[in-house]
């Protein structure tokens, strides 16, 4: 149960953060948006880039209270792996493009981290489907030593989300 825990929050705050921070840069998302898939049509990258929005925010919700977590672990699982080949495709014509991921994954040039990176959560998430259940959020106010379990897990994810966030700018920093 700890695991699939860990990872359902781990993911789960990855995916909050990137969607609130690209609810505060929605142009920039959208312009990205028209880069990464070369859609030309306004309005469908309008709806496009809005409905990855409200997909990372109410899936990494989802995740974190643990209820419907499996559907919102497969969208999850959907949208990574597009994205995925959306760069490596990117990444294949040498294209120039920022990946604009947002959050805790921040805003760098894309690179063959990026795919393995979502790989990684991808496995993750594919694990946290094929596990057993865990309870949801409201059960583990009945049950002290599963909420215990939650809040310590949650607080080590955000120290672990931190640390990558700032290991990121500091690496951006010192390349230049």
């Amino acid at each position: 149960m700890e695991l699939t825990l860990f990872i359902n929050l781990f993911v789960g705050n990855i995916f909050l953060s990137t969607g609130f921070s690209k609810c505060f840069n929605l142009i920039v998302f959208e312009e990205a948006m028209t880069q990464f898939t070369n859609f030309r049509n306004p309005k469908f990258i309008w709806f496009i880039s809005r409905a990855v929005v409200v997909m990372e925010i109410s899936c990494g919700g989802l995740l974190i209270c643990s209820i419907f977590y499996k559907v919102a672990a497969i969208l999850l699982m959907v949208l990574l792996a597009i994205f995925s080949v959306l760069i490596v495709f990117h990444l294949n014509k040498k294209t120039n493009l920022t990946c604009h991921c947002g959050g805790a994954l921040g805003n760098e040039a894309i690179h063959i981290g990026i795919p393995v990176r979502n790989l990684i959560l991808i496995i993750g998430l594919l694990f946290a489907i094929i596990a057993p259940e865990i309870p949801f959020i409201l059960q583990l106010w009945f049950e002290i030593e599963h909420l215990k379990i939650w809040l310590l897990t949650e607080l080590l994810v955000l120290c672990l989300l931190v640390t990558y966030y700032f290991s990121l700018k500091l690496n951006a920093l010192t390349r230049g």
